[in-house]
């Protein structure tokens, strides 16, 4: 239920998002409150909170970075302990993601800058950008947020060697990207990947 929350809050279509995951998120805390620490309770609440924080961007931010957080610090021992799945360590890098985002939205650049270092390297983590194209499109995604940041940052030659290195080492992931975030991305800038504009 809180995966297709995100789902609808993914496609805009917030007031449903919201009427599943005000259900789901109290659910999911109640099964983890009963003893539930399964890895798909713990994912799906994770997700649910991304969502949430997402839903709450633009009105309370505060807010945002709270469910951001609590989603970070639900999945962050059982994602980086030996042996943990493709899945969860999927659902922690789009946890640091969202924190990261927020972050920037927030003008909190520098917090953002280490954040959004830490989602590629949980992206990375998956199984090193070998085969999981989630982790590979949502890896060049998060690199695109990181640019923007580095470049508020004035340091744009190191925003350039991301997008350069991503653009070489993983162009496969280019088009599938495109289609995701085009519609809603900023300008092309010259050398590197792109600049998204918020789209969660």
């Amino acid at each position: 239920q809180a995966r297709y929350g995100l789902v609808l809050r993914n496609q805009g279509r917030n007031d449903e998002s919201r009427k599943v995951l005000d259900a789901a998120i109290p659910t999911l805390d109640g099964l983890r409150a009963r003893g539930d620490a399964s890895e798909a309770t713990a994912i799906g609440l994770a997700l649910g909170l991304i969502a949430q924080s997402r839903l709450v961007l633009d009105t309370r931010s505060s807010d945002a970075l709270a469910s951001a957080q609590r989603a970070v610090d639900l999945l962050q021992q059982p994602a980086q302990a030996s042996g943990s799945s493709p899945a969860l360590r999927r659902a922690y890098a789009a946890a640091l993601t969202q924190k990261g985002f927020v972050q920037q939205r927030r003008n909190r650049n520098d917090d953002a800058l280490v954040t959004l270092a830490a989602a590629l390297e949980a992206y990375r983590a998956v199984d090193g950008l070998r085969n999981d194209s989630d982790a590979q499109v949502n890896f060049a995604i998060t690199s695109s947020w990181l640019m923007d940041a580095l470049n508020t940052a004035g340091r744009a030659a190191d925003a350039l060697r991301i997008g350069d290195e991503v653009r070489i080492e993983w162009p496969l992931a280019f088009p599938r990207v495109a289609r995701i975030e085009g519609a809603r991305s900023g300008p092309l800038q010259r050398g590197t990947l792109f600049v998204l504009l918020p789209s969660w």
